[in-house]
């Protein structure tokens, strides 16, 4: 939340500096992110009076102007402006000054020498409007002072981030009362008078959404001007906190939130028929809102109608079909209470985020509502003139919020801060915080103010206590704990090895949320069902991943998006898949690797990785287990990846995970640049560890044998190595596979190559040559039977 100190300060004023201040919040739990001086690239702007406005002698657009500045004689200054005319107080840039890049000079116009320049809002900077309308004073603005002094530009902004729970901070208010209990002094709120009706005009308010609005305050005001201008004070405290001034009407409802925290809406009364209705919409109902934005509406959405029609989504938007414009003379007020809960579901559901959604999500105080309507309407009329009717009133009893009563007890405040806070302290401390209390044998029974949603239990209360206190006077102990030392299980692999290893590969570990959008999810695992969310943070991130593949995808286009090619990421996370009729929670890991196999170095060519290097990764985890002979790669095919590049992972006869390219067509509509290489698969196969056994090294030699084998395309290298294993015998205590040859003069079509190294050794003798001779012509039979391979020459 922007806020000005200037405005801050009207309502509590401590003796301390800006930083001091700004120091203060964030010691007691309102952080302030950055404090920013109002700067304006003018110098030696005044306010001035138009005498007189003439019709230049020899350019018609232009005006002569005589223009007091508070000096002896009156300023004659050249202007084109279409609302020039005497009387008019204006900003008046004087010779020597700046406005912006402009340094202001006398000039000759067309002849008439002009002494200085009369400003726009746009050459000020207070404005983006690209009009050259000369920018208007108030009457009573006092000639002669300077611009920065009368709009009080000599101010800073306080940008403060709150935390869900201080919704009651979300205003000049709310922020002024903690000012006041951090510095121990009084709040001097602005006198809010109640307005005299001056028409009898009422429009009926009916609510049938009891427990969603049990208050509702509303107000007819006939004959407004929302064409005359806002003044520039309101315009430039809105603008200061973030606001754009739009025309009066708006201007003020948004002034009124910004000051009490009480989000207000404005409708066009002569749009409305019958009465206002809260109600929830009806399944498939339309309407279409001020931003131009089309809605279908459910039955779980709370809304404004009336008799014929949807007027607004309650507390979050309003319509288009009784927006507020120029033009409107007749309007009718809103000011209601709106529980955070139904505002929050609607606001997720719909996308929709606005100043108000913000407030009323977090909790608006649910008796500020006719203080806001008589604030409101008392502003509106000084501004843009009218008639106000009576207020009209409805109040839920049975569901309105009641007042909250905590008891806070002494021991327990001394038990949890471990410090002794004297009774008159706790009492002075509460009181400055707008509680009123009971004394009690043991404490206070705590009546806790209706703007503070967060204060609902004893702890709430002691976490205040602590905070005005001040966490500084708090004694500092160590803590007092058993050291206790953990096992390592041997049979474990720890998802800390795991990930040591990954980062020694030179991967970096992502943690993404579980919340993904729908439409990726649905592209990457057509055939899993995605668990919906009723109420999601932002539209793409509307289900719960089913695969960790979506989070890393979006990571690794996020970077490259930045000019970072070589990306290599793994995550670790649950997954949520329906399985047996039920939702389960599946630990899973994953990976994704991106642009060149290896940094760029002088000795080494440049290349892009590719499955191998995928895979050798994933080999290397499996070796952590000690038990790689129970893993198996299968060529498999899988929606998200190339159908020529994928495989999956087998663990004995399951199967855990699959690994592969990214599908052409998905890579394409993501945009990379090099075609990405995926890893996913169960993490519960990679934590188990089997415990090695001691195993003599033979003082024997090896024989070593090379086979090429001549076997159909279809057939894999896997079941070739299998083959050889299971019918080599004990002597066989290596096989490597060192060539895959697939064309060739001496290669069929429809054929490959693929060279085998055996090695053979004994633990006990010396292996003859006619025993390798017999255990080779064994396999190559075997071979020949099963697959049909021929011996290469």
């Amino acid at each position: 939340m922007k806020l000005s100190e200037i405005w801050l300060r009207e309502w509590v004023n401590p003796l301390v500096t800006t930083e001091y201040l700004a120091e203060q919040l964030t010691l007691f739990g309102l952080e302030v992110d950055s404090v920013n001086s109002v700067v304006h690239s003018f110098e030696k702007v005044v306010v001035g009076e138009i005498l007189s406005a003439e019709q230049h002698p020899n350019i018609d657009r232009l005006s002569f102007c005589r223009v007091n500045v508070g000096r002896s004689e009156a300023l004659e200054i050249v202007c084109e402006s279409e609302n020039i005319r005497a009387g008019l107080k204006v900003p008046v840039a004087l010779i020597g000054g700046r406005v912006g890049k402009l340094q202001i000079k006398q000039n000759k116009l067309r002849g008439v020498v002009s002494h200085g320049m009369i400003c726009s809002e746009r050459e000020l900077g207070f404005s983006e409007d690209q009009n050259e309308y000369i920018m208007e004073l108030p009457a009573d603005a006092p000639v002669g002072k300077d611009l920065h002094d009368y709009l009080q530009l000599k101010d800073y902004i306080f940008d403060i981030f709150l935390t869900p729970n201080r919704g009651d901070c979300a205003s000049v208010r709310g922020i002024a009362n903690e000012v006041a209990a951090i510095n121990r002094i009084s709040v001097k709120a602005p006198k809010v008078v109640s307005v005299t009706p001056l028409i009898d005009a009422i429009f009926p308010i009916r609510i049938q959404a009891k427990e969603a609005c049990p208050h509702y305050v509303g107000r007819i005001i006939r004959n407004i001007d929302n064409n005359t201008q806002t003044p520039v004070w309101m315009r430039e405290r809105l603008r200061r906190s973030g606001l754009r001034s739009i025309y009066p009407v708006v201007d003020v409802l948004n002034y009124v939130m910004l000051e009490w925290g009480q989000p207000m809406h404005a409708f066009n009364f002569n749009q409305l028929c019958g009465e206002i209705c809260v109600r929830y919409a009806s399944f498939n109902e339309k309407i279409t809102l001020i931003d131009g934005t089309k809605v279908s509406l459910n039955n779980c959405t709370l809304v404004i109608a009336d008799k014929n029609q949807v007027h607004a989504i309650a507390g979050i938007m309003g319509g288009a079909n009784s927006a507020v414009n120029k033009k409107t003379k007749n309007i009718f007020l809103e000011s209601a209470y709106f529980t955070p809960k139904n505002i929050l579901l609607t606001a997720r559901q719909y996308g929709l985020n606005t100043d108000a959604s913000y407030r009323f999500e977090r909790g608006v105080d649910f008796e500020l509502q006719k203080l806001a309507m008589e604030r409101a309407t008392e502003l509106l009329l000084t501004i843009t003139g009218g008639e106000p009717g009576p207020i009209e009133e409805q109040r839920i009893e049975a569901t309105f919020p009641s007042i909250k009563k905590v008891g806070l007890r002494r021991e327990r405040i001394k038990h949890l801060l471990g410090v002794d806070i004297p009774d008159k302290e706790i009492q002075q401390i509460l009181g400055f915080l707008g509680m009123t209390f009971q004394p009690e044998i043991n404490g206070w029974q705590v009546i806790v103010p209706s703007y503070r949603f967060d204060i609902t239990q004893e702890v709430d209360l002691i976490e205040e206590v602590a905070r005005l206190y001040s966490y500084e006077r708090i004694p500092q102990t160590m803590m007092k704990r058993k050291i206790a030392v953990s096992p390592v299980v041997e049979t474990e692999v720890s998802l800390a090895r795991i990930r040591r290893l990954m980062v020694d590969r030179g991967y970096n570990e992502a943690v993404n949320y579980s919340f993904v959008d729908d439409k990726l999810q649905n592209k990457l695992n057509p055939n899993l069902e995605s668990l919906a969310l009723t109420n999601p943070i932002a539209n793409d991130m509307n289900v719960m991943r089913n695969s960790l593949w979506p989070g890393l995808i979006i990571a690794a286009k996020y970077n490259q998006s930045r000019q970072i090619e070589r990306v290599r990421l793994f995550e670790i996370g649950r997954c949520f898949i329906h399985c047996n009729r039920k939702w389960q929670q599946v630990t899973k890991i994953a990976s994704l690797i991106v642009g060149n196999a290896s940094n760029l170095q002088w000795g080494e060519k440049k290349r892009l990785v590719d499955f191998y290097d995928m895979k050798g990764d994933v080999s290397a985890l499996l070796s952590l287990t000690h038990a790689e002979k129970d893993f198996s790669f299968v060529r498999a095919k899988h929606p998200a990846l190339h159908p020529g590049r994928s495989a999956a992972l087998y663990f004995k006869e399951a199967c855990i995970g699959y690994l592969g390219t990214l599908h052409p067509v998905l890579a394409r509509e993501l945009n990379f640049r090099s075609i990405p290489y995926l890893f996913e698969a169960e993490l519960r196969a990679f934590t188990k560890r089997r415990l090695p056994h001691y195993q003599s090294i033979s003082k024997f030699p090896m024989v070593h044998r090379d086979l090429a084998l001549v076997v159909d395309q279809d057939v894999e290298a896997s079941q070739i190595e299998e083959e050889i294993i299971q019918n080599a015998g004990h002597l066989l205590i290596m096989i490597e596979i060192f060539d895959i040859y697939e064309s060739g003069e001496d290669i069929e079509l429809g054929e490959k190559s693929i060279a085998l190294g055996l090695t053979f050794q004994d633990s006990s003798r010396t292996l003859r040559d006619e025993e390798i001779k017999q255990v080779i012509e064994g396999i190559i039979s075997t071979l020949k039977c099963k697959f049909n391979v021929k011996l290469r020459a």
